[in-house]
């Protein structure tokens, strides 16, 4: 039988190393131990503690760790934006100052984490406005914005007009045929 304690070292020095709170990914993993035996659980831990170095060896090199940093805020965003993602939770996530990651990202993006999350929501609504038939309404929810009133107003600011307008202006018409009698 493989020991708990092996498994979750073997987490805490990958996560260390690639810079992942260790602390988080324990208490995600914990709740494997309720489902798992400790064979399983230590299982689960090799292929995370694989996942983790693979990433970390895949990922662009950077000439500097606030360069690294930057970029992996960057990625948070880009695969969580939909989500309650904020500064906040990445400093606690890289164990560091939520201000100076707040000042760092601005430097180095031009604009501050929550400007860039919207974007990319923004972004992604005006995709799905054009190439598809939801309700305002839902495309807003799908992009992560709980408020279609602070949706609405964001789209105007960005696209100088309203998701609904918007949508009429880009939507591809097709012509009307005409009915021979």
């Amino acid at each position: 039988m493989i020991d708990k304690e092996k498994a979750k070292d073997r987490i805490r020095r990958v996560c260390a190393y690639t810079g992942i709170n260790p602390d988080a990914m324990t208490e995600e993993l914990s709740q494997c131990e309720v489902l798992s035996s400790p064979d399983e659980l230590f299982r689960i831990a090799e292929l995370v503690a694989d996942y983790l170095l693979w990433l970390y060896r895949h990922a662009p090199k950077h000439t500097s760790k606030q360069n690294r940093l930057v970029s992996l805020m960057k990625n948070h965003a880009d695969e969580m934006f939909k989500t309650e993602i904020n500064l906040s939770k990445l400093a606690e996530t890289y164990n560091r100052n939520e201000k100076y990651m707040g000042r760092l990202f601005k430097k180095s993006v031009g604009m501050s984490f929550a400007e860039y999350k919207q974007e990319k929501r923004l972004e992604l609504a005006e995709s799905l406005l054009v190439s598809g038939n939801d309700r305002i309404i839902d495309i807003a929810l799908e992009c992560g914005f709980n408020n279609i009133s602070y949706f609405n107003r964001s789209f105007q600011k960005k696209y100088g007009s309203t998701p609904t307008e918007y949508r009429r202006r880009k939507s591809v018409r097709k012509p009307k045929k005409s009915v021979k009698k």
